[in-house]
């Protein structure tokens, strides 16, 4: 089993779109389990089932594809101290990273991935009230809920009761809101991104 930089569980997660179900990888030709798409690009065609070898290895790359979309204008922001051409650099490689060799997440709506601290969070899955609770200090998740949601879904408002009360599993299908847990890589902060159907 491979690990991602940016995605924690792939396997597992209910917002991957992963599959035990083996199939035949559109771009490597091999027999296998497999991430479904959408994978995009200036000729996306065809591409509907990627193999993790080819995903973790970049052949996204190669085909001008890619399987997520940063908030690249945030990240910018937040090397906006190194000189030019180091942090477009930075840009580059982290996007790559998150673009072609991470799976895609699976929202509702298209939502770029945070960033913090100067690169892409980690996703570390769907979250509920419980679990918010669960993460606060205090117990108070609905707070914990307000202090950590991404500055960009701040002006979108949402009564707490209105998210589910617990993660999903894979097995189940998606609550009416979809609540997705990210970690900073440098400072551990929390970041959380929603969403509705």
């Amino acid at each position: 089993m491979r690990t991602f930089k940016y995605f924690e569980s792939p396997r597992t997660s209910a917002a991957s779109s992963w599959t035990e179900e083996e199939d035949t990888c559109d771009l490597c030709g091999n027999e296998g389990p497999w991430y479904e798409g959408p994978f995009v690009g200036e000729d996306d065609d065809g591409v509907e089932r990627v193999c993790e070898e080819c995903l973790a290895g970049g052949e996204l790359t190669g085909q001008g594809l890619s399987a997520n979309t940063g908030d690249v204008d945030t990240l910018r922001a937040q090397l906006q101290a190194l000189p030019p051409a180091e942090r477009e650099t930075r840009i580059g490689e982290r996007t790559e990273e998150l673009q072609s060799r991470t799976p895609p997440l699976v929202t509702w709506q298209d939502l770029p991935w945070p960033a913090h601290c100067g690169d892409y969070c980690r996703f570390l899955g769907e979250t509920g009230r419980k679990e918010l609770d669960a993460l606060a200090p205090d117990g108070n998740g609905e707070a914990f809920f307000h202090k950590h949601v991404y500055e960009a879904d701040r002006e979108l408002r949402i009564d707490f009761a209105e998210l589910p009360p617990e993660a999903p599993t894979r097995d189940e299908d998606a609550w009416e809101v979809g609540v997705y847990l990210f970690r900073c890589l440098d400072c551990g902060t929390h970041v959380i991104r929603w969403d509705a159907n």
